[in-house]
């Protein structure tokens, strides 16, 4: 079951901005992509426990207490695996 206070999403939206993403809540879904130009976005979602791709049945990115995890999953997909810190491109 989704989370309905999306608090999560704002949580791992507030980590990959201060790593120089853009990210955005909108409709119960984290809209995020590299750096400030942006190129590919990606969604990300949350069953209520973990982070997921696209939606609360995609692939696992992590339990929601493990933010940082999180994004440093995100931030390694979005790179290609290049960047380690940051999305800045």
């Amino acid at each position: 079951m989704a989370d309905p206070t999306g608090r999560p999403l704002d949580e791992l939206a507030v980590e990959l901005v201060a790593r120089e993403c853009r990210a955005q809540v909108q409709s119960g879904a984290l809209i995020v992509a590299l750096g400030a130009s942006g190129g590919v976005q990606r969604v990300i979602a949350t069953d209520g426990n973990r982070f997921r791709w696209g939606s609360d049945h995609g692939n696992d990115l992590g339990p929601i207490d493990d933010v940082a995890g999180a994004a440093a999953r995100v931030l390694s997909v979005l790179s290609g695996g290049r960047r380690e810190r940051g999305c800045a491109s």
